[in-house]
Parts: C-alpha cells; sequence; structure tokens
C-alpha cells in the first residue's frame, strides 16, 4: 500500500512539475497581438479554444504557426518547445482564402502565389487583358485595407489618374479602361 501511494505521489509531482503555465502571445496577421496563459502539457487544440472565447475567431478558421511551423492541433505545446513569450502567428482562414494571409485565392493564383501558403504573396504587378467588347482591364493585386492610385501614361513621363483613389479587398481589382483607342501605359501605386 505505501508502495502503490508513493507512486502515485511521484507521478502527480512530475505532472504537475512539467505543466508549469507560460505566457506566450498570439499575434494576428498585420493586427493586434493577444496574450494567453498556457501549460506546456496543453494541446494546440486547448490553445485555439482560448483564442475562440477571447476573439470569437472559431478554431476550424484558425491556423497557428510558431515560426514557419504549422502547428498541428493534437500535439501539444511542450513538442514545439515553446518558452515563455513566445510569439505565435495566427491566421485567419475565410472561404476564399485557403491559408489565412487575406490573399483571395484566385488572386493569387493569378498573381503567382501560393493559396495554401501564407508566407507566399502575390507578386504587385499588373495585368491587362481586352475584354469582348474590346474594352481594356487592368489587373492587380490590391492588399486588404490598403489604398492605391491607379496611374496611365502615353509616355512614361507624365501620369494621369483616371480613378484617384482604389481601396484593396485583398483581391484582384480591377479598372476598365472604357473608350480609349490610345495605348498607355500602367501602374499602380501604393499610397
Amino acid at each position: 500500500m505505501i508502495l502503490k501511494t508513493n507512486t502515485f505521489f511521484g507521478l502527480l509531482i512530475l505532472c504537475l512539475s512539467s505543466s508549469e503555465a507560460i505566457e506566450i502571445k498570439v499575434a494576428t496577421y498585420k493586427e493586434k497581438v493577444a496574450t494567453y496563459e498556457i501549460n506546456s502539457s496543453e494541446k494546440i487544440i486547448d490553445l485555439k479554444t482560448k483564442i475562440e472565447i477571447t476573439q470569437d475567431i472559431e478554431i476550424q478558421d484558425q491556423e497557428l504557426y510558431l515560426n514557419t511551423i504549422r502547428l498541428d492541433n493534437e500535439k501539444r505545446i511542450d513538442h514545439y518547445a515553446v518558452n515563455e513569450g513566445a510569439t505565435f502567428t495566427l491566421y485567419v482562414i475565410a472561404p476564399d482564402d485557403d491559408d489565412g494571409d487575406k490573399w483571395k485565392n484566385d488572386t493569387e493564383e493569378l498573381f503567382g502565389s501560393l493559396k495554401d501558403n501564407p508566407f507566399s504573396q502575390p507578386k504587385h504587378q499588373i495585368k491587362i487583358r481586352r475584354t469582348e467588347t474590346k474594352q481594356i482591364e487592368v489587373l492587380f493585386p490590391g492588399e486588404a485595407g490598403s489604398f492605391y492610385s491607379l496611374e496611365r501614361s502615353a509616355n512614361m513621363k507624365s501620369w494621369f489618374a483616371p480613378r484617384i483613389l482604389i481601396i484593396g479587398n485583398g483581391g484582384t481589382l480591377k479598372y476598365t479602361d472604357q473608350g480609349s483607342r490610345k495605348v498607355y501605359f500602367w501602374r499602380a501605386k501604393k499610397i
């Protein structure tokens, strides 16, 4: 009986000592930072549950990374050797954004980015195409919340902005040049 009791207390002390609470940070992509207290024996899913409760982001819409490593829901915190003060990055998944980097999947495909990798970003470039009605469409990726000025030039010396301000939404921004028969150079400037 004494042996069983000593073994039980030994295991209890071992469990308690290996699951000390540490404070970590969770940073949402380009936004705010929240602080959480977790035990090293907790699973990643437990941290996601805390995030769901405090930030109202459903667990299935969360992707957590530590540096560039995507964290597995069923692994324990101590599996990733997390230290006090570590910062996790939270990407929020939307139906049209597979990796939670705030770029829509179709925009990532059109502008050379990987739609399942939050560290891959669309190239800032302009694509021009002619519509069936012979109009010119100017396309470029617009980062959510960023402001752009779309400008055109006939000689690349003097520039004109036919539309003064465009606000990015994480998708492909489109401007249709209505009636011009001239050939122009186009640029989109982030302001």
